[in-house]
């Protein structure tokens, strides 16, 4: 009878139970590793040589984490060869301070790739808006900001 109770009270320990925080939805594992709030941004960024860029952004936040992970799928639409998909994954961490707001909150993706920095500057909870490499607006009469995904229902 005891070894029984002991075996219920393992595996009810090991039960986690499902949550959700305001990022989206929270993915959670038995591994013992903590879980990932993941949110994801979307949006039709300008192109110079096409009709736009169709951009979904994932962020994986894990603050026990130092190494934040992110998803980056493009695709450009009208382009001479037709639409042209590319997906990209790596790490971005987020800094405090632009060309012109030194207050500002900025996530850069590839901080370590000089060549392939990204720059969004976080203008609320919601809503992320396209920066050069030198952290500057992008100068367009185009949208140039990704707006966050609400989590669909069932999550």
């Amino acid at each position: 009878m005891i070894i029984l109770s002991l075996v219920i009270l393992a595996a009810c320990a090991r039960t986690k139970p499902a949550a959700t925080v305001s990022g989206g939805p929270v993915i959670s594992t038995d591994t013992g590793a903590p879980p990932v709030n993941r949110v994801v941004y979307e949006g039709l960024l300008p192109c110079p040589k096409c009709k736009g860029i169709q951009t979904e952004l994932t962020l994986n936040i894990n603050p026990n984490n130092s190494r934040q992970l992110y998803q980056l799928k493009q695709v450009y639409l009208g382009t001479s060869k037709g639409d042209r998909t590319y997906t990209k994954q790596g790490t971005y961490i987020t800094l405090r301070g632009t060309a012109t707001d030194n207050d500002a909150m900025v996530v850069q993706l590839d901080p370590n790739k000089p060549r392939e920095i990204k720059n969004y500057l976080r203008i609320n909870d919601d809503t992320l808006r396209l920066l050069d490499r030198q952290k500057r607006l992008v100068s367009t009469s185009e949208p140039a900001w990704l707006v966050r995904k609400q989590p669909e229902s069932g999550n």
